[in-house]
């Protein structure tokens, strides 16, 4: 089955292979990165394990970026297929770790499947600088199977791999801050280690062939992770720490209110494009006006779910399991704290470990379902692979819209509004091949989208210089450097405007 999953994953995201190095982010990970592109030297490793390069510190996708160019060179289609590898080897292991967890076998494959060949985990996969959700993702999961293994016979000796793998993650993406409250909810499904409730007799319903684990008290299971959130609140301290900077840099900050609003929307929108993956986008643009209707409907749709989640937590406790899981990991990159103000409403590479949830809440309700009504099984049995086809179909088709820079900004383009960094970014790519009038034209719509961009009034006034109108140049220079003071590009660039001149 292992072997399958990863063979089905392989072939469909073959075509990952092609895609080209993108100037969104790549350039600053790989391609004008000096650290990464010269391999793994003594330097470039002090400088990974020291750098907050981007405010992020994330050494082991530094070091992963630097085998890959000493081993292949800085060749796109090599940087891709390893990344490919990473992906496959998370489904793999993602099944293996339900399978040990549950003991059922074809609902732990069909969530690994749904994980490996679902849309929204194209991003992960088919863009070089996501690595770290791909590192980060198979780091946790190797915690989650070590800590199966130890919550079977709790030992020091044991725990330990569950520390070692967990702070590895955190060196991949401080995103997995959460998952010490995963443990917990896996703790109460499919383990059952909580203690039924005083007097009542009753547990927790499990899986029918699930293994046994000694229950423990609600006091041991709770400090049993303190040594996790411990690292945890490390990571949260490093992130805060060295991001703080990026977060000051920009001059859009929205309101508390408007972050809490598109944090709701963002958990619910991903809920959606779970089940009608359309419009799929890199980046999708900050809303910056307030929607009631959409925030009202966001609220009622979580609001629903999670109350049908609570009211079977006994009958079927997957349900609550898997949406807290979902709900829980999405919290760090859930909008309500924004990690760069107004640069993004959400990301699907956010979802990439936290859809695991949605994929167990529809897997197990299936199964129980089939398990009630026998006659019912062969239908559900044909929605899956039906639902397979159609993610597989859908997957190998988004990967074409990542084919390269062109491809990409298009697409983006084309499903989103308002996408000021898109503009910016394709008129980059306009601007390098010399059709400066028709990448003046993209700044200009990136300025328009949002008026106080500063990377996008800079790039306007470079290309208005080329075109020999220096005095429209300045313009845009003097605005960037009202925009940002304290960045000397602004500046720089405005003293090339001095010598150059202007067009009659």
């Amino acid at each position: 089955m292992a072997a399958g999953l990863a063979l089905l994953t392989l072939a469909v995201y073959l075509r990952a292979a092609g895609c080209a190095f993108l100037n969104y982010d790549d350039i600053s990970y790989v391609t004008d990165n000096a650290h990464v592109r010269t391999g793994l030297t003594l330097d470039n490793v002090r400088w990974a394990l020291t750098t907050n390069y981007y405010g992020l510190v994330h050494p082991l996708v530094w070091l992963s970026l630097m085998l890959d160019a000493t081993l292949f060179g800085v060749r796109a289609t090599a940087f891709h297929l390893v990344n490919l590898a990473w992906h496959t080897a998370n489904a793999v292991l993602l099944f293996l770790v339900l399978r040990r967890m549950t003991r059922a076998l074809w609902p732990a494959a069909l969530v690994a499947a749904l994980f490996a060949l679902h849309p929204q985990h194209v991003e992960p996969v088919a863009w070089i600088s996501a690595r770290k959700d791909l590192l980060s993702t198979f780091f946790g999961l190797l915690s989650l199977a070590a800590y199966v293994h130890y919550a079977r016979r709790p030992g020091v000796l044991r725990y330990l791999p569950v520390m070692l793998f967990y702070a590895l993650g955190l060196l991949s993406k401080a995103m997995l801050v959460t998952l010490p409250g995963v443990l917990l909810l896996l703790d109460y499904w499919p383990l059952r280690r909580w203690p039924p409730p005083a007097g009542s007799g009753a547990h927790v319903a499990g899986p029918p062939d699930a293994p046994d684990f000694p229950a423990r008290s609600s006091g041991f299971l709770l400090l049993e992770k303190v040594p996790l959130l411990l690292l945890a609140l490390a990571a949260v301290w490093l992130g805060l720490h060295t991001g703080w900077t990026v977060v000051n840099s920009y001059p859009h900050e929205p309101s508390p209110w408007l972050q809490t609003a598109n944090g709701l929307i963002a958990y619910a929108t991903y809920v959606l494009k779970t089940f009608w993956p359309a419009g799929l986008a890199c980046p999708y643009p900050y809303p910056y006006q307030f929607a009631p209707a959409k925030t009202a409907a966001a609220v009622a749709l979580l609001g629903a779910i999670t109350a049908l989640a609570v009211l079977q937590r006994r009958r079927r406790p997957y349900l609550l399991v898997g949406w807290l899981w979902y709900a829980g990991m999405l919290v760090p990159v859930s909008g309500f704290l924004v990690a760069v103000p107004g640069y993004q409403s959400l990301a699907d590479r956010y979802t990439y470990l936290p859809l695991v949830g949605v994929f167990l809440m529809l897997v197990w309700l299936g199964a129980d379902l089939a398990a009630a009504r026998p006659a019912g099984a062969r239908w559900l049995g044909g929605l899956a692979a039906a639902a397979l086809l159609a993610c597989a179909v859908l997957t190998v088709r988004q990967l074409g819209f990542w084919r390269n820079n062109e491809t990409f900004y298009q697409r983006c383009l084309a499903v989103t509004t308002g996408n000021a960094i898109a503009h910016n970014n394709y008129a980059a790519i306009l601007f390098a091949q010399g059709k400066d009038a028709d990448a003046a034209a993209q700044f200009r719509a990136a300025i328009r989208d949002q008026p106080a961009y500063f990377e996008g009034h800079l790039n306007l006034g470079h290309c208005l210089l080329r075109l020999g109108r220096a005095a429209e140049a300045r313009d845009e220079f003097l605005t960037a450097t009202r925009l940002m003071p304290g960045n000397p590009l602004g500046w720089e660039a405005l003293q090339q405007t001095e010598a150059a001149p202007s067009a009659p």
